[in-house]
């Protein structure tokens, strides 16, 4: 689910696309995660604190679907296709991937999955077993490794950090090196200098390893 350029440079047959958001999709996306490499998604996230009563990260999805509090997975997520009608839209009409859904996917064959949304390695912290929710979700389903954002992340500076987070990464660094460089990039630029614009971007899992290469 690599989408322009960064689909191109891969060339890799593992390459899905699901341009079209508005049809409900998410069980195609499931299906894609199994059978991918490398996964890509642009979208909306949301985080919704009811373990302390903070507001949602992203009204608007919080408002889409009244998440339970009971279990931690439901509260974090991806939006992922709306209708028209997206106030009355239930779970089972596939316009959001919950953590609770990812969990249950297999994963093993997937090595890198962006999450370029906002707050999407946020979770609820629960004592004796760290922070729940998609970070911890993705890597309990076999996911090697992740990029996720730690607050709301601008568009512009995210799309450029993105395409350069790519390139290190096809020129043969590992992700970690690779997003260093990005942010290094994206800081370099006069307007972009302050950590809001670039840092809330964090590598979880192996990242270490070089995953692509021009050779």
């Amino acid at each position: 689910m690599l989408h322009g350029k960064i689909a191109c440079a891969i060339q890799s047959d593992s390459v899905q696309s699901f341009p079209n958001a508005s049809k409900p999709i998410r069980k195609n996306v499931m299906k894609g995660l199994a059978n991918c490499r490398f996964a890509h998604i642009v979208t909306h996230g949301f985080f919704n604190d009811t373990s302390s009563g903070g507001e949602s990260s992203d009204h608007s999805a919080a408002d889409a679907f009244q998440m339970p509090s009971r279990n931690p997975l439901t509260e974090s997520g991806l939006l992922i296709g709306t209708d028209g009608d997206s106030k009355h839209r239930a779970r089972s009409d596939n316009g959001f991937l919950t953590a609770e859904d990812l969990l249950d996917a297999d994963l093993q064959g997937c090595r890198l999955v962006t999450l370029s949304a906002c707050d999407t390695a946020r979770g609820r912290e629960l004592s004796s077993q760290g922070v729940l929710g998609l970070r911890s979700a993705l890597m309990g389903a076999g996911t090697k490794c992740v990029l996720l954002s730690l607050w709301p992340v601008p568009d512009r500076p995210s799309s450029e950090l993105m395409k350069v987070f790519y390139q290190k990464m096809i020129n043969g660094d590992s992700p970690v090196i690779a997003l260093r460089k990005a942010q290094s990039a994206i800081r370099s630029n006069e307007k972009w200098q302050a950590p809001y614009y670039w840092a809330a971007w964090i590598i979880v899992g192996d990242g270490w390893e070089k995953l692509l290469s021009k050779t």
